[in-house]
């Protein structure tokens, strides 16, 4: 979780570099078509893409969440509106159980599989590493933020209590007298 701005930008990485060589394969595509040979086909380029897809949902998600989650935690509280916090909390939780449905069909199908002819891949530790392992630790981050999320959720009312313009400062001096401290 502390390493999502990295993440994203690793994303943010791959993506351009995607694009980049869908430029290319158009480039060579057109070349191909001038010279009137077969048309090449590039799929892995579009399969990476759609893998990767859900993965930069889930990063910048988490990214935007903890970012905005300090905002409020640690920013002024008189700043906050409670209608513009009790929309974006809903639209994250929404966000997080799109994405946690995502990652929970993957992780699904990975478990449904056959352990003996589960596909496998070398990381370049020479580590051997079962496809779906991924998918279940991005699973297990959209629990742990749309947990956060459902949290944040339960201050909603506190919030929409102390952010009230209609609180005047004889109101903050009664609760400050009632809990003991400014």
């Amino acid at each position: 979780m502390d390493m999502m701005q990295q993440y994203v930008k690793d994303v943010m990485q791959v993506q351009k570099k995607i694009n980049e060589l869908t430029g290319e394969i158009e480039f060579i595509n057109k070349e191909e078509e001038l010279f009137q040979w077969e048309i090449s086909n590039y799929c892995e380029i579009e399969q990476i893409s759609t893998m990767l897809e859900p993965y930069q949902k889930l990063f910048t998600t988490v990214l935007k969440w903890q970012r905005t989650e300090k905002k409020w935690m640690d920013g002024s509280f008189q700043e906050l509106d409670p209608e513009e916090v009790e929309a974006a909390v809903d639209e994250f939780w929404q966000e997080t159980y799109k994405i946690t449905k995502t990652f929970a069909k993957s992780t699904k199908k990975t478990d449904s599989k056959d352990k003996l002819t589960a596909t496998t891949r070398r990381t370049s530790s020479m580590n051997v590493v079962k496809d779906g392992d991924q998918s279940q630790d991005a699973y297990s981050v959209c629990q742990r933020v749309q947990k956060s999320v459902k949290d944040f959720k339960g201050n909603l009312p506190v919030v929409s209590i102390m952010c009230n313009p209609g609180l005047r400062q004889r109101h903050w001096n009664n609760m400050s007298s009632i809990i003991g401290f400014d």
